[in-house]
C-alpha cells in the first residue's frame, strides 16, 4: 500500500504533467501542450509563487518558545520521523546522516530539557525499500542518550510507515506505558481510558496541519511544536522571478502536502 501512497501522487506532480504534455506533442504534432507544458513549467519553478504556496501550506504560523510558559505541560513529547537518511559507510556499511528535517529532533529535545514533558517518544519509521532492518527511531535514540536523554525517559513505536501509522502507534505505546488496556469513545474518538493522552507532536510546520489531524483522530489531546520551516524571512530579489531547481522543490513539496490532506480529509469525510 505505501507504494501506491507514494506512486499516485506523481502523476500529478508538475514535473510528470510537463513530460507528459511533451511526449503527446511530439507524437500528434501538436503546438499547444509545448506552450501549456513551458507555462506550467515556468509558474511551479518561480520562487516567488512557490514560498507563498509552502508558507500558506505552513498555516503562516511561526516558531514558538520551547518552554511550559509557551506550550503548558503534557504526558509527552512525540518527534515524528523523516530527518535521517542512509549514505554508505566503509566495508559496506550503512552510516546515518542528518537530512532536511533535523529541526524536529532538535526541537524535541529542547522541549524535554525545558520540563514540557517527561518522555521523549520516537517514531519506528522505515520505509519496505530501506537498507537494514534498523528504524529512525531507533537511530535518533541513541543519538538522544548521547546527548544527555536517560534512556528511561524515551521510547520508540513499533514500525511505521506513514504518519497515520505513527499516530496509532503513539496511541498504542502511551495506552501500553500506562498499563490500561481498557478503552473508550471519546467524541466519537478512540481513547485511552479514563483519560485522553496528551502530548506535544513536533514535526515539520508545512506537515502539522495533517499530522495534529490525524493524532487527534487516534484520540489523542495534541499540542503543535513547528520545526523545520522551509520559507525563511528575506527580501524578493530579482532572482526570485528566474526558473528555479529549489522553487521546483518546494512547490511539489507543497502541492504534495496538499493532496495529502485531501486525501486524508476525503478518507474522514467518507467514513464519518
Amino acid at each position: 500500500m505505501i507504494y501506491l501512497h507514494k506512486l499516485l501522487p506523481l502523476l500529478v506532480m508538475p514535473i510528470f504533467m510537463c513530460c507528459v504534455l511533451l511526449v503527446y506533442a511530439l507524437i500528434r504534432r501538436r503546438r499547444w501542450p509545448i506552450a501549456i507544458a513551458i507555462a506550467l513549467l515556468l509558474v511551479t519553478s518561480n520562487q516567488w509563487v512557490a514560498s507563498r504556496l509552502l508558507r500558506s501550506v505552513e498555516m503562516h504560523e511561526v516558531r514558538q518558545p520551547a518552554s511550559p510558559q509557551t506550550l503548558g505541560t503534557a504526558d509527552a513529547i512525540v518527534v515524528l520521523s523523516g530527518m535521517v537518511r542512509n549514505v554508505a559507510g566503509p566495508n559496506n556499511t550503512l552510516v546515518h546522516e542528518w537530512g532536511d528535517a533535523a529541526d524536529r529532533f532538535d526541537g524535541g529535545l529542547a522541549l524535554w530539557h525545558a520540563n514540557v514533558a517527561p518522555r521523549l517518544l520516537f517514531t519506528g519509521a522505515r520505509m519496505p525499500w530501506s537498507p537494514g532492518h534498523t528504524t529512525e527511531g531507533d537511530v535518533l535514540r541513541q543519538w538522544a542518550l548521547e546527548r544527555g536523554v536517560p534512556a528511561s525517559a524515551m521510547a520508540v513505536t513499533r514500525v511505521v510507515d506513514n504518519t497515520a501509522q505513527e499516530a496509532t502507534a503513539v496511541r498504542s505505546l502511551l495506552e501500553d506505558t500506562r498499563g490500561n488496556s481498557a478503552s473508550k469513545q471519546v467524541n466519537g474518538q478512540h481513547t485511552a481510558d479514563p483519560t485522553v493522552h496528551h502530548i506535544v507532536l513536533v514535526t515539520s510546520a508545512f506537515h502539522m496541519p495533517r499530522a495534529q489531524a490525524l493524532f487527534e483522530r487516534a484520540g489523542l489531546q495534541v499540542t503543535p511544536y513547528r520545526v523545520d520551516f522551509r520559507v525563511g524571512v528575506r527580501a524578493t530579489n530579482p532572482y526570485d522571478w528566474l526558473p528555479s531547481a529549489q522553487a521546483a522543490d518546494n512547490f511539489e513539496m507543497a502541492w504534495r502536502e496538499l493532496l495529502a490532506r485531501g486525501f486524508y480529509g476525503l478518507q474522514a469525510w467518507l467514513v464519518s
